[in-house]
């Protein structure tokens, strides 16, 4: 793949102006109430580990340290293509909110879920507090029965667009009319590579902005032994859908 094949991502970090929680303030427990002493290192993060998305890494985090709070968003590109990340300070009142969602849908000590086979959708929710660290994964929590799940999602994603931006997936690297779109699917699903380069991702790939021109798709399912190629023309501003059966 040339190195125009894929959108490249300069780091990005964007500290907004906004005031923290003060050391002398009262500081938001995970429940939403106040604590007599500091919260000195408490760490929530929720990343998708399998997902539509043209990115290999999308995560949300907060930190609390010292009672100030800061919200992040990281997303990477497969490979050397790129990383964006953008981190900012969380005002108090909007600190104070976000933990008592956080703690009303239990976030700290939600119960393992057992990973759906063939599940489209898996994140992964990290708490750390201190040496205390736990991680669960969770497959499509937003479809299951139990709502708390969802609701962590929504909560710190929410928070963190609002704060720091929901940073899409963007164009800037080429010129207006230099790339389409590839969307990729596959039954059963496989790993996807493109131009030589593994993306990382299985089928479905979701809309992946290509440079204009003919690109190499290659399915790849070591299990099953099978590795198959396909060539595929970009159309500028254009979507390509790809669909094989592999079986």
């Amino acid at each position: 793949m040339t190195p125009r094949s894929l959108i490249p991502l300069a780091p990005l970090l964007l500290i907004a102006l906004t005031s923290p929680t003060r050391a002398d303030e009262p500081r938001a427990t995970a429940s939403g109430e106040s604590l007599a002493a500091p919260v000195h290192d408490l760490r929530y993060a929720i990343t998708m580990k399998r997902g539509f998305s043209p990115y290999t890494l999308v995560r949300y985090t907060l930190r609390v340290r010292d009672g100030v709070g800061t919200i992040g968003v990281t997303k990477e590109l497969p490979g050397s293509y790129g990383r964006q990340e953008r981190l900012g300070l969380l005002p108090a009142d909007a600190l104070k909110r976000l933990m008592g969602e956080l703690g009303a849908c239990d976030f700290a000590t939600l119960p393992s879920v057992r990973r759906a086979r063939g599940a489209e959708v898996v994140w992964g929710f990290e708490a750390r507090s201190g040496d205390a660290h736990r991680e669960i994964e969770v497959p499509d929590p937003e479809r299951l029965e139990d709502p708390r799940y969802g609701r962590c999602l929504d909560a710190l994603r929410t928070t963190a667009e609002a704060e720091v931006g929901a940073m899409a997936f963007r164009n800037v690297f080429f010129d207006a009319g230099e790339f389409g779109y590839l969307q990729v699917s596959s039954d059963p699903v496989a790993r996807v590579i493109i131009d030589g380069v593994d993306t990382g991702q299985e089928s479905p790939l979701m809309p992946t902005p290509l440079a204009v021109g003919e690109h190499e798709i290659e399915f790849v399912d070591p299990t099953r032994g099978v590795r198959r190629e396909y060539k595929v023309t970009i159309m500028p501003e254009m979507t390509t859908n790809l669909t094989v059966d592999l079986r």
